[in-house]
């Protein structure tokens, strides 16, 4: 047990007596409903509010305030982390699909999470403040803003640990063990921890500290991971010395520690499970917004449609050649001009990954395809995949960059010049250093290629050298009879030069897209990822036409396989998800003759 610090009082602020009310307990994780599964765009449901402020309308100053209030990790933040919402999240279940080893944690990465972190930094030096506001003898009026703040704080404390009382409830991971302390029920937690009583008694000077911070270190102690137990250290270092302000900040950053860790735990041990029912229970949510009327089938219908047409001059076309065609298209951006408007309800869980994250590998995929090529030229026979692998790592970061920069995270809009970057050229200079940036790695590579076999070259023949000169007994210095190959033709003004010429070159063919090389390169990657997301990465070594397009493909067969693998793994699922339904949208088209 951690010894008590000392009582912390303060005078009364003001002599209107509260009633203190007694807070009701939240409810346990409901059990999972589909009707919640299905709605995707649904905000996740908060935790039930005891305390005396109740939601006001969002455009109401008092809910502006109030959400000012809020801590940056609250009881709507650790909401995914929820179990109950775990087991009922179908996005998740996608996810975990695509990404076994997919894991929660807190996003401060890139510029918005430094800026999280910036806004953290200036929310707690604001709790601070408000502290100091209510322990002083400044004018009484000036503490009710101040005391508003803090309910809201211990507000959103009080409601995450009661989350915390039996997190697994009414889920299939109800048998799961859990350690909230068997001594401290959830009447007492709530009593204990009574927000308006606590004010109450902070407003009048007599609030005691004792029984808040036992309850909270006896259930935070043995719920916190193993590797995390530096922070009760120092959470009770901070209530001994007095630094509340200190204090409430740790205790909602182990708060979260604790819920992700729980969350991860399940996610790792229930991934079977989640995958398993993906497909029923996303079928079951689909059909059930298709009777009630809140979804139409049209998207769907009208993408099949029009894939179909494509591939009407083609023989013995099948609907799964139409599928897979299409769902490449979605990814490919050749033909955006001609897609339906609609993006395919049947996909709605992959939106976001065929319109961002896949569509932009295959975009990266079509810039390493074009900059391996004056690599190729320039390196000739001294070509090696060493150096490919190489400069396309350094491709796929600058293609990152690319599509950061980007109004919509397409890295083809960055080289049409479609932002502006805050110059006085918009964003033409970046494209401009961006394509001489790419051009030089690849000339750069190649020159550095030929270094190499001029090097060996030379050793090659001083060894040849030094041992006629043993056997002949001669020692006088090799170097000099050695005839080293001259390396001035590819200097660094050379280097220049060549990299500004293919600079030229690769800007034209990336934002034209329409000459004959990049169009051939566009449709040999769309054949091999077709074929890849059908039949699956193990089928081309027995198809000879394929395996010979894959091996046109010098440099970027593996990178074409892991994306195809990935749509694969896609399109089997949503084929088993609504294959039936996929079914009688094929057979309307053909009998209506829509095509």
């Amino acid at each position: 047990m951690y010894p008590i610090p000392p009582t912390r009082r303060t005078r009364a602020i003001w002599n209107k007596k509260l009633i203190p009310v007694q807070p009701q307990p939240a409810p346990l994780s409901p059990p999972p409903q589909v009707s919640d599964e299905c709605n995707s765009n649904q905000s996740p449901p908060r935790l039930l509010d005891s305390s005396l402020l109740p939601p006001p309308s969002p455009s109401s100053s008092s809910y502006r305030k109030r959400k000012n209030w809020m801590p940056p990790i609250n009881s709507e933040t650790v909401q995914e982390l929820s179990i109950a919402n775990i087991f009922k999240s179908i996005q998740l279940r996608h996810d975990l699909l695509v990404d076994p080893h997919l894991s929660f944690r807190p996003n401060l990465d890139g510029n918005s999470g430094r800026e999280k972190c910036r806004k953290a930094q200036r929310y707690w030096r604001r709790v601070n403040h408000a502290i100091e506001s209510i322990s002083s003898n400044i004018n009484d009026d000036q503490h009710y803003p101040s005391l508003n703040f803090l309910r809201v704080i211990l507000s959103e404390l009080q409601k995450i640990m009661i989350s915390l009382y039996s997190p697994f409830a009414s889920t299939p991971a109800s048998n799961e063990p859990w350690y909230w302390p068997a001594h401290i029920s959830l009447d007492h937690f709530c009593t204990v921890f009574d927000v308006d009583f606590i004010i109450h008694q902070i407003q009048h000077g007599s609030f005691r500290l004792d029984s808040v911070i036992h309850l909270i270190m006896d259930v935070l102690t043995p719920l916190c991971p193993s590797f995390e137990t530096s922070r009760l250290t120092s959470l009770h270092c901070a209530l001994l010395e007095e630094n509340f302000g200190t204090a409430l900040r740790q205790c909602f950053s182990i708060l979260e520690v604790i819920k992700l860790d729980c969350a991860n735990r399940i996610l790792h041990q229930y991934r079977p499970y989640l995958l398993e029912t993906c497909s029923k229970i996303e079928f079951h949510c689909f059909k059930r917004q298709l009777d009630n009327g809140q979804i139409k089938l049209d998207s769907a219908y009208n993408w099949i449609q029009h894939h179909w047409k494509q591939q009407r001059k083609k023989e013995n076309t099948c609907f799964f050649d139409v599928y897979h065609q299409g769902l490449i298209k979605l990814i490919s951006t050749n033909q955006l001009g001609t897609q339906p408007s609609q993006f395919p309800i049947t996909l709605q869980f992959d939106e976001r990954r065929l319109t961002q994250q896949l569509r932009q590998e295959f975009q990266s995929l079509m810039v390493i395809s074009i900059v391996l090529i004056p690599y190729r030229y320039i390196a000739g026979p001294f070509a090696t995949s060493s150096d490919m692998a190489r400069l396309k790592r350094t491709c796929i970061e600058i293609c990152k960059d690319c599509a950061m920069v980007g109004p919509t995270g397409n890295i083809f809009t960055f080289f049409d010049g479609g932002f502006d970057d805050g110059s006085d050229g918009g964003g033409n200079q970046s494209v401009l250093q961006i394509g001489y940036r790419l051009a030089y790695k690849a000339c750069h590579r190649a020159f550095q290629a030929h270094y190499r076999h001029h090097v060996l070259e030379n050793q090659r023949l001083a060894s040849a050298s030094g041992a006629i000169a043993v056997a002949t007994g001669e020692d006088d210095d090799i170097n000099g009879k050695v005839p080293l190959l001259s390396m001035e033709s590819l200097g660094a003004e050379q280097l220049c030069q060549v990299s500004q010429f293919w600079a030229n070159w690769l800007l034209t063919l990336l934002k034209a897209r329409n000459s004959r090389l990049y169009t051939l390169i566009h449709e040999r990657l769309c054949d091999s990822l077709c074929f890849i997301s059908q039949h699956g990465s193990s089928a081309l070594a027995e198809n000879a036409p394929m395996m010979a397009t894959m091996n046109l493909m010098v440099g970027i067969q593996d990178t074409i396989v892991m994306l195809g693998d990935k749509l694969k793994i896609l399109a089997d699922l949503n084929l088993e998800t609504f294959g039936s339904i996929y079914k009688v949208l094929a057979l309307d088209i053909i009998q209506q003759n829509v095509v």
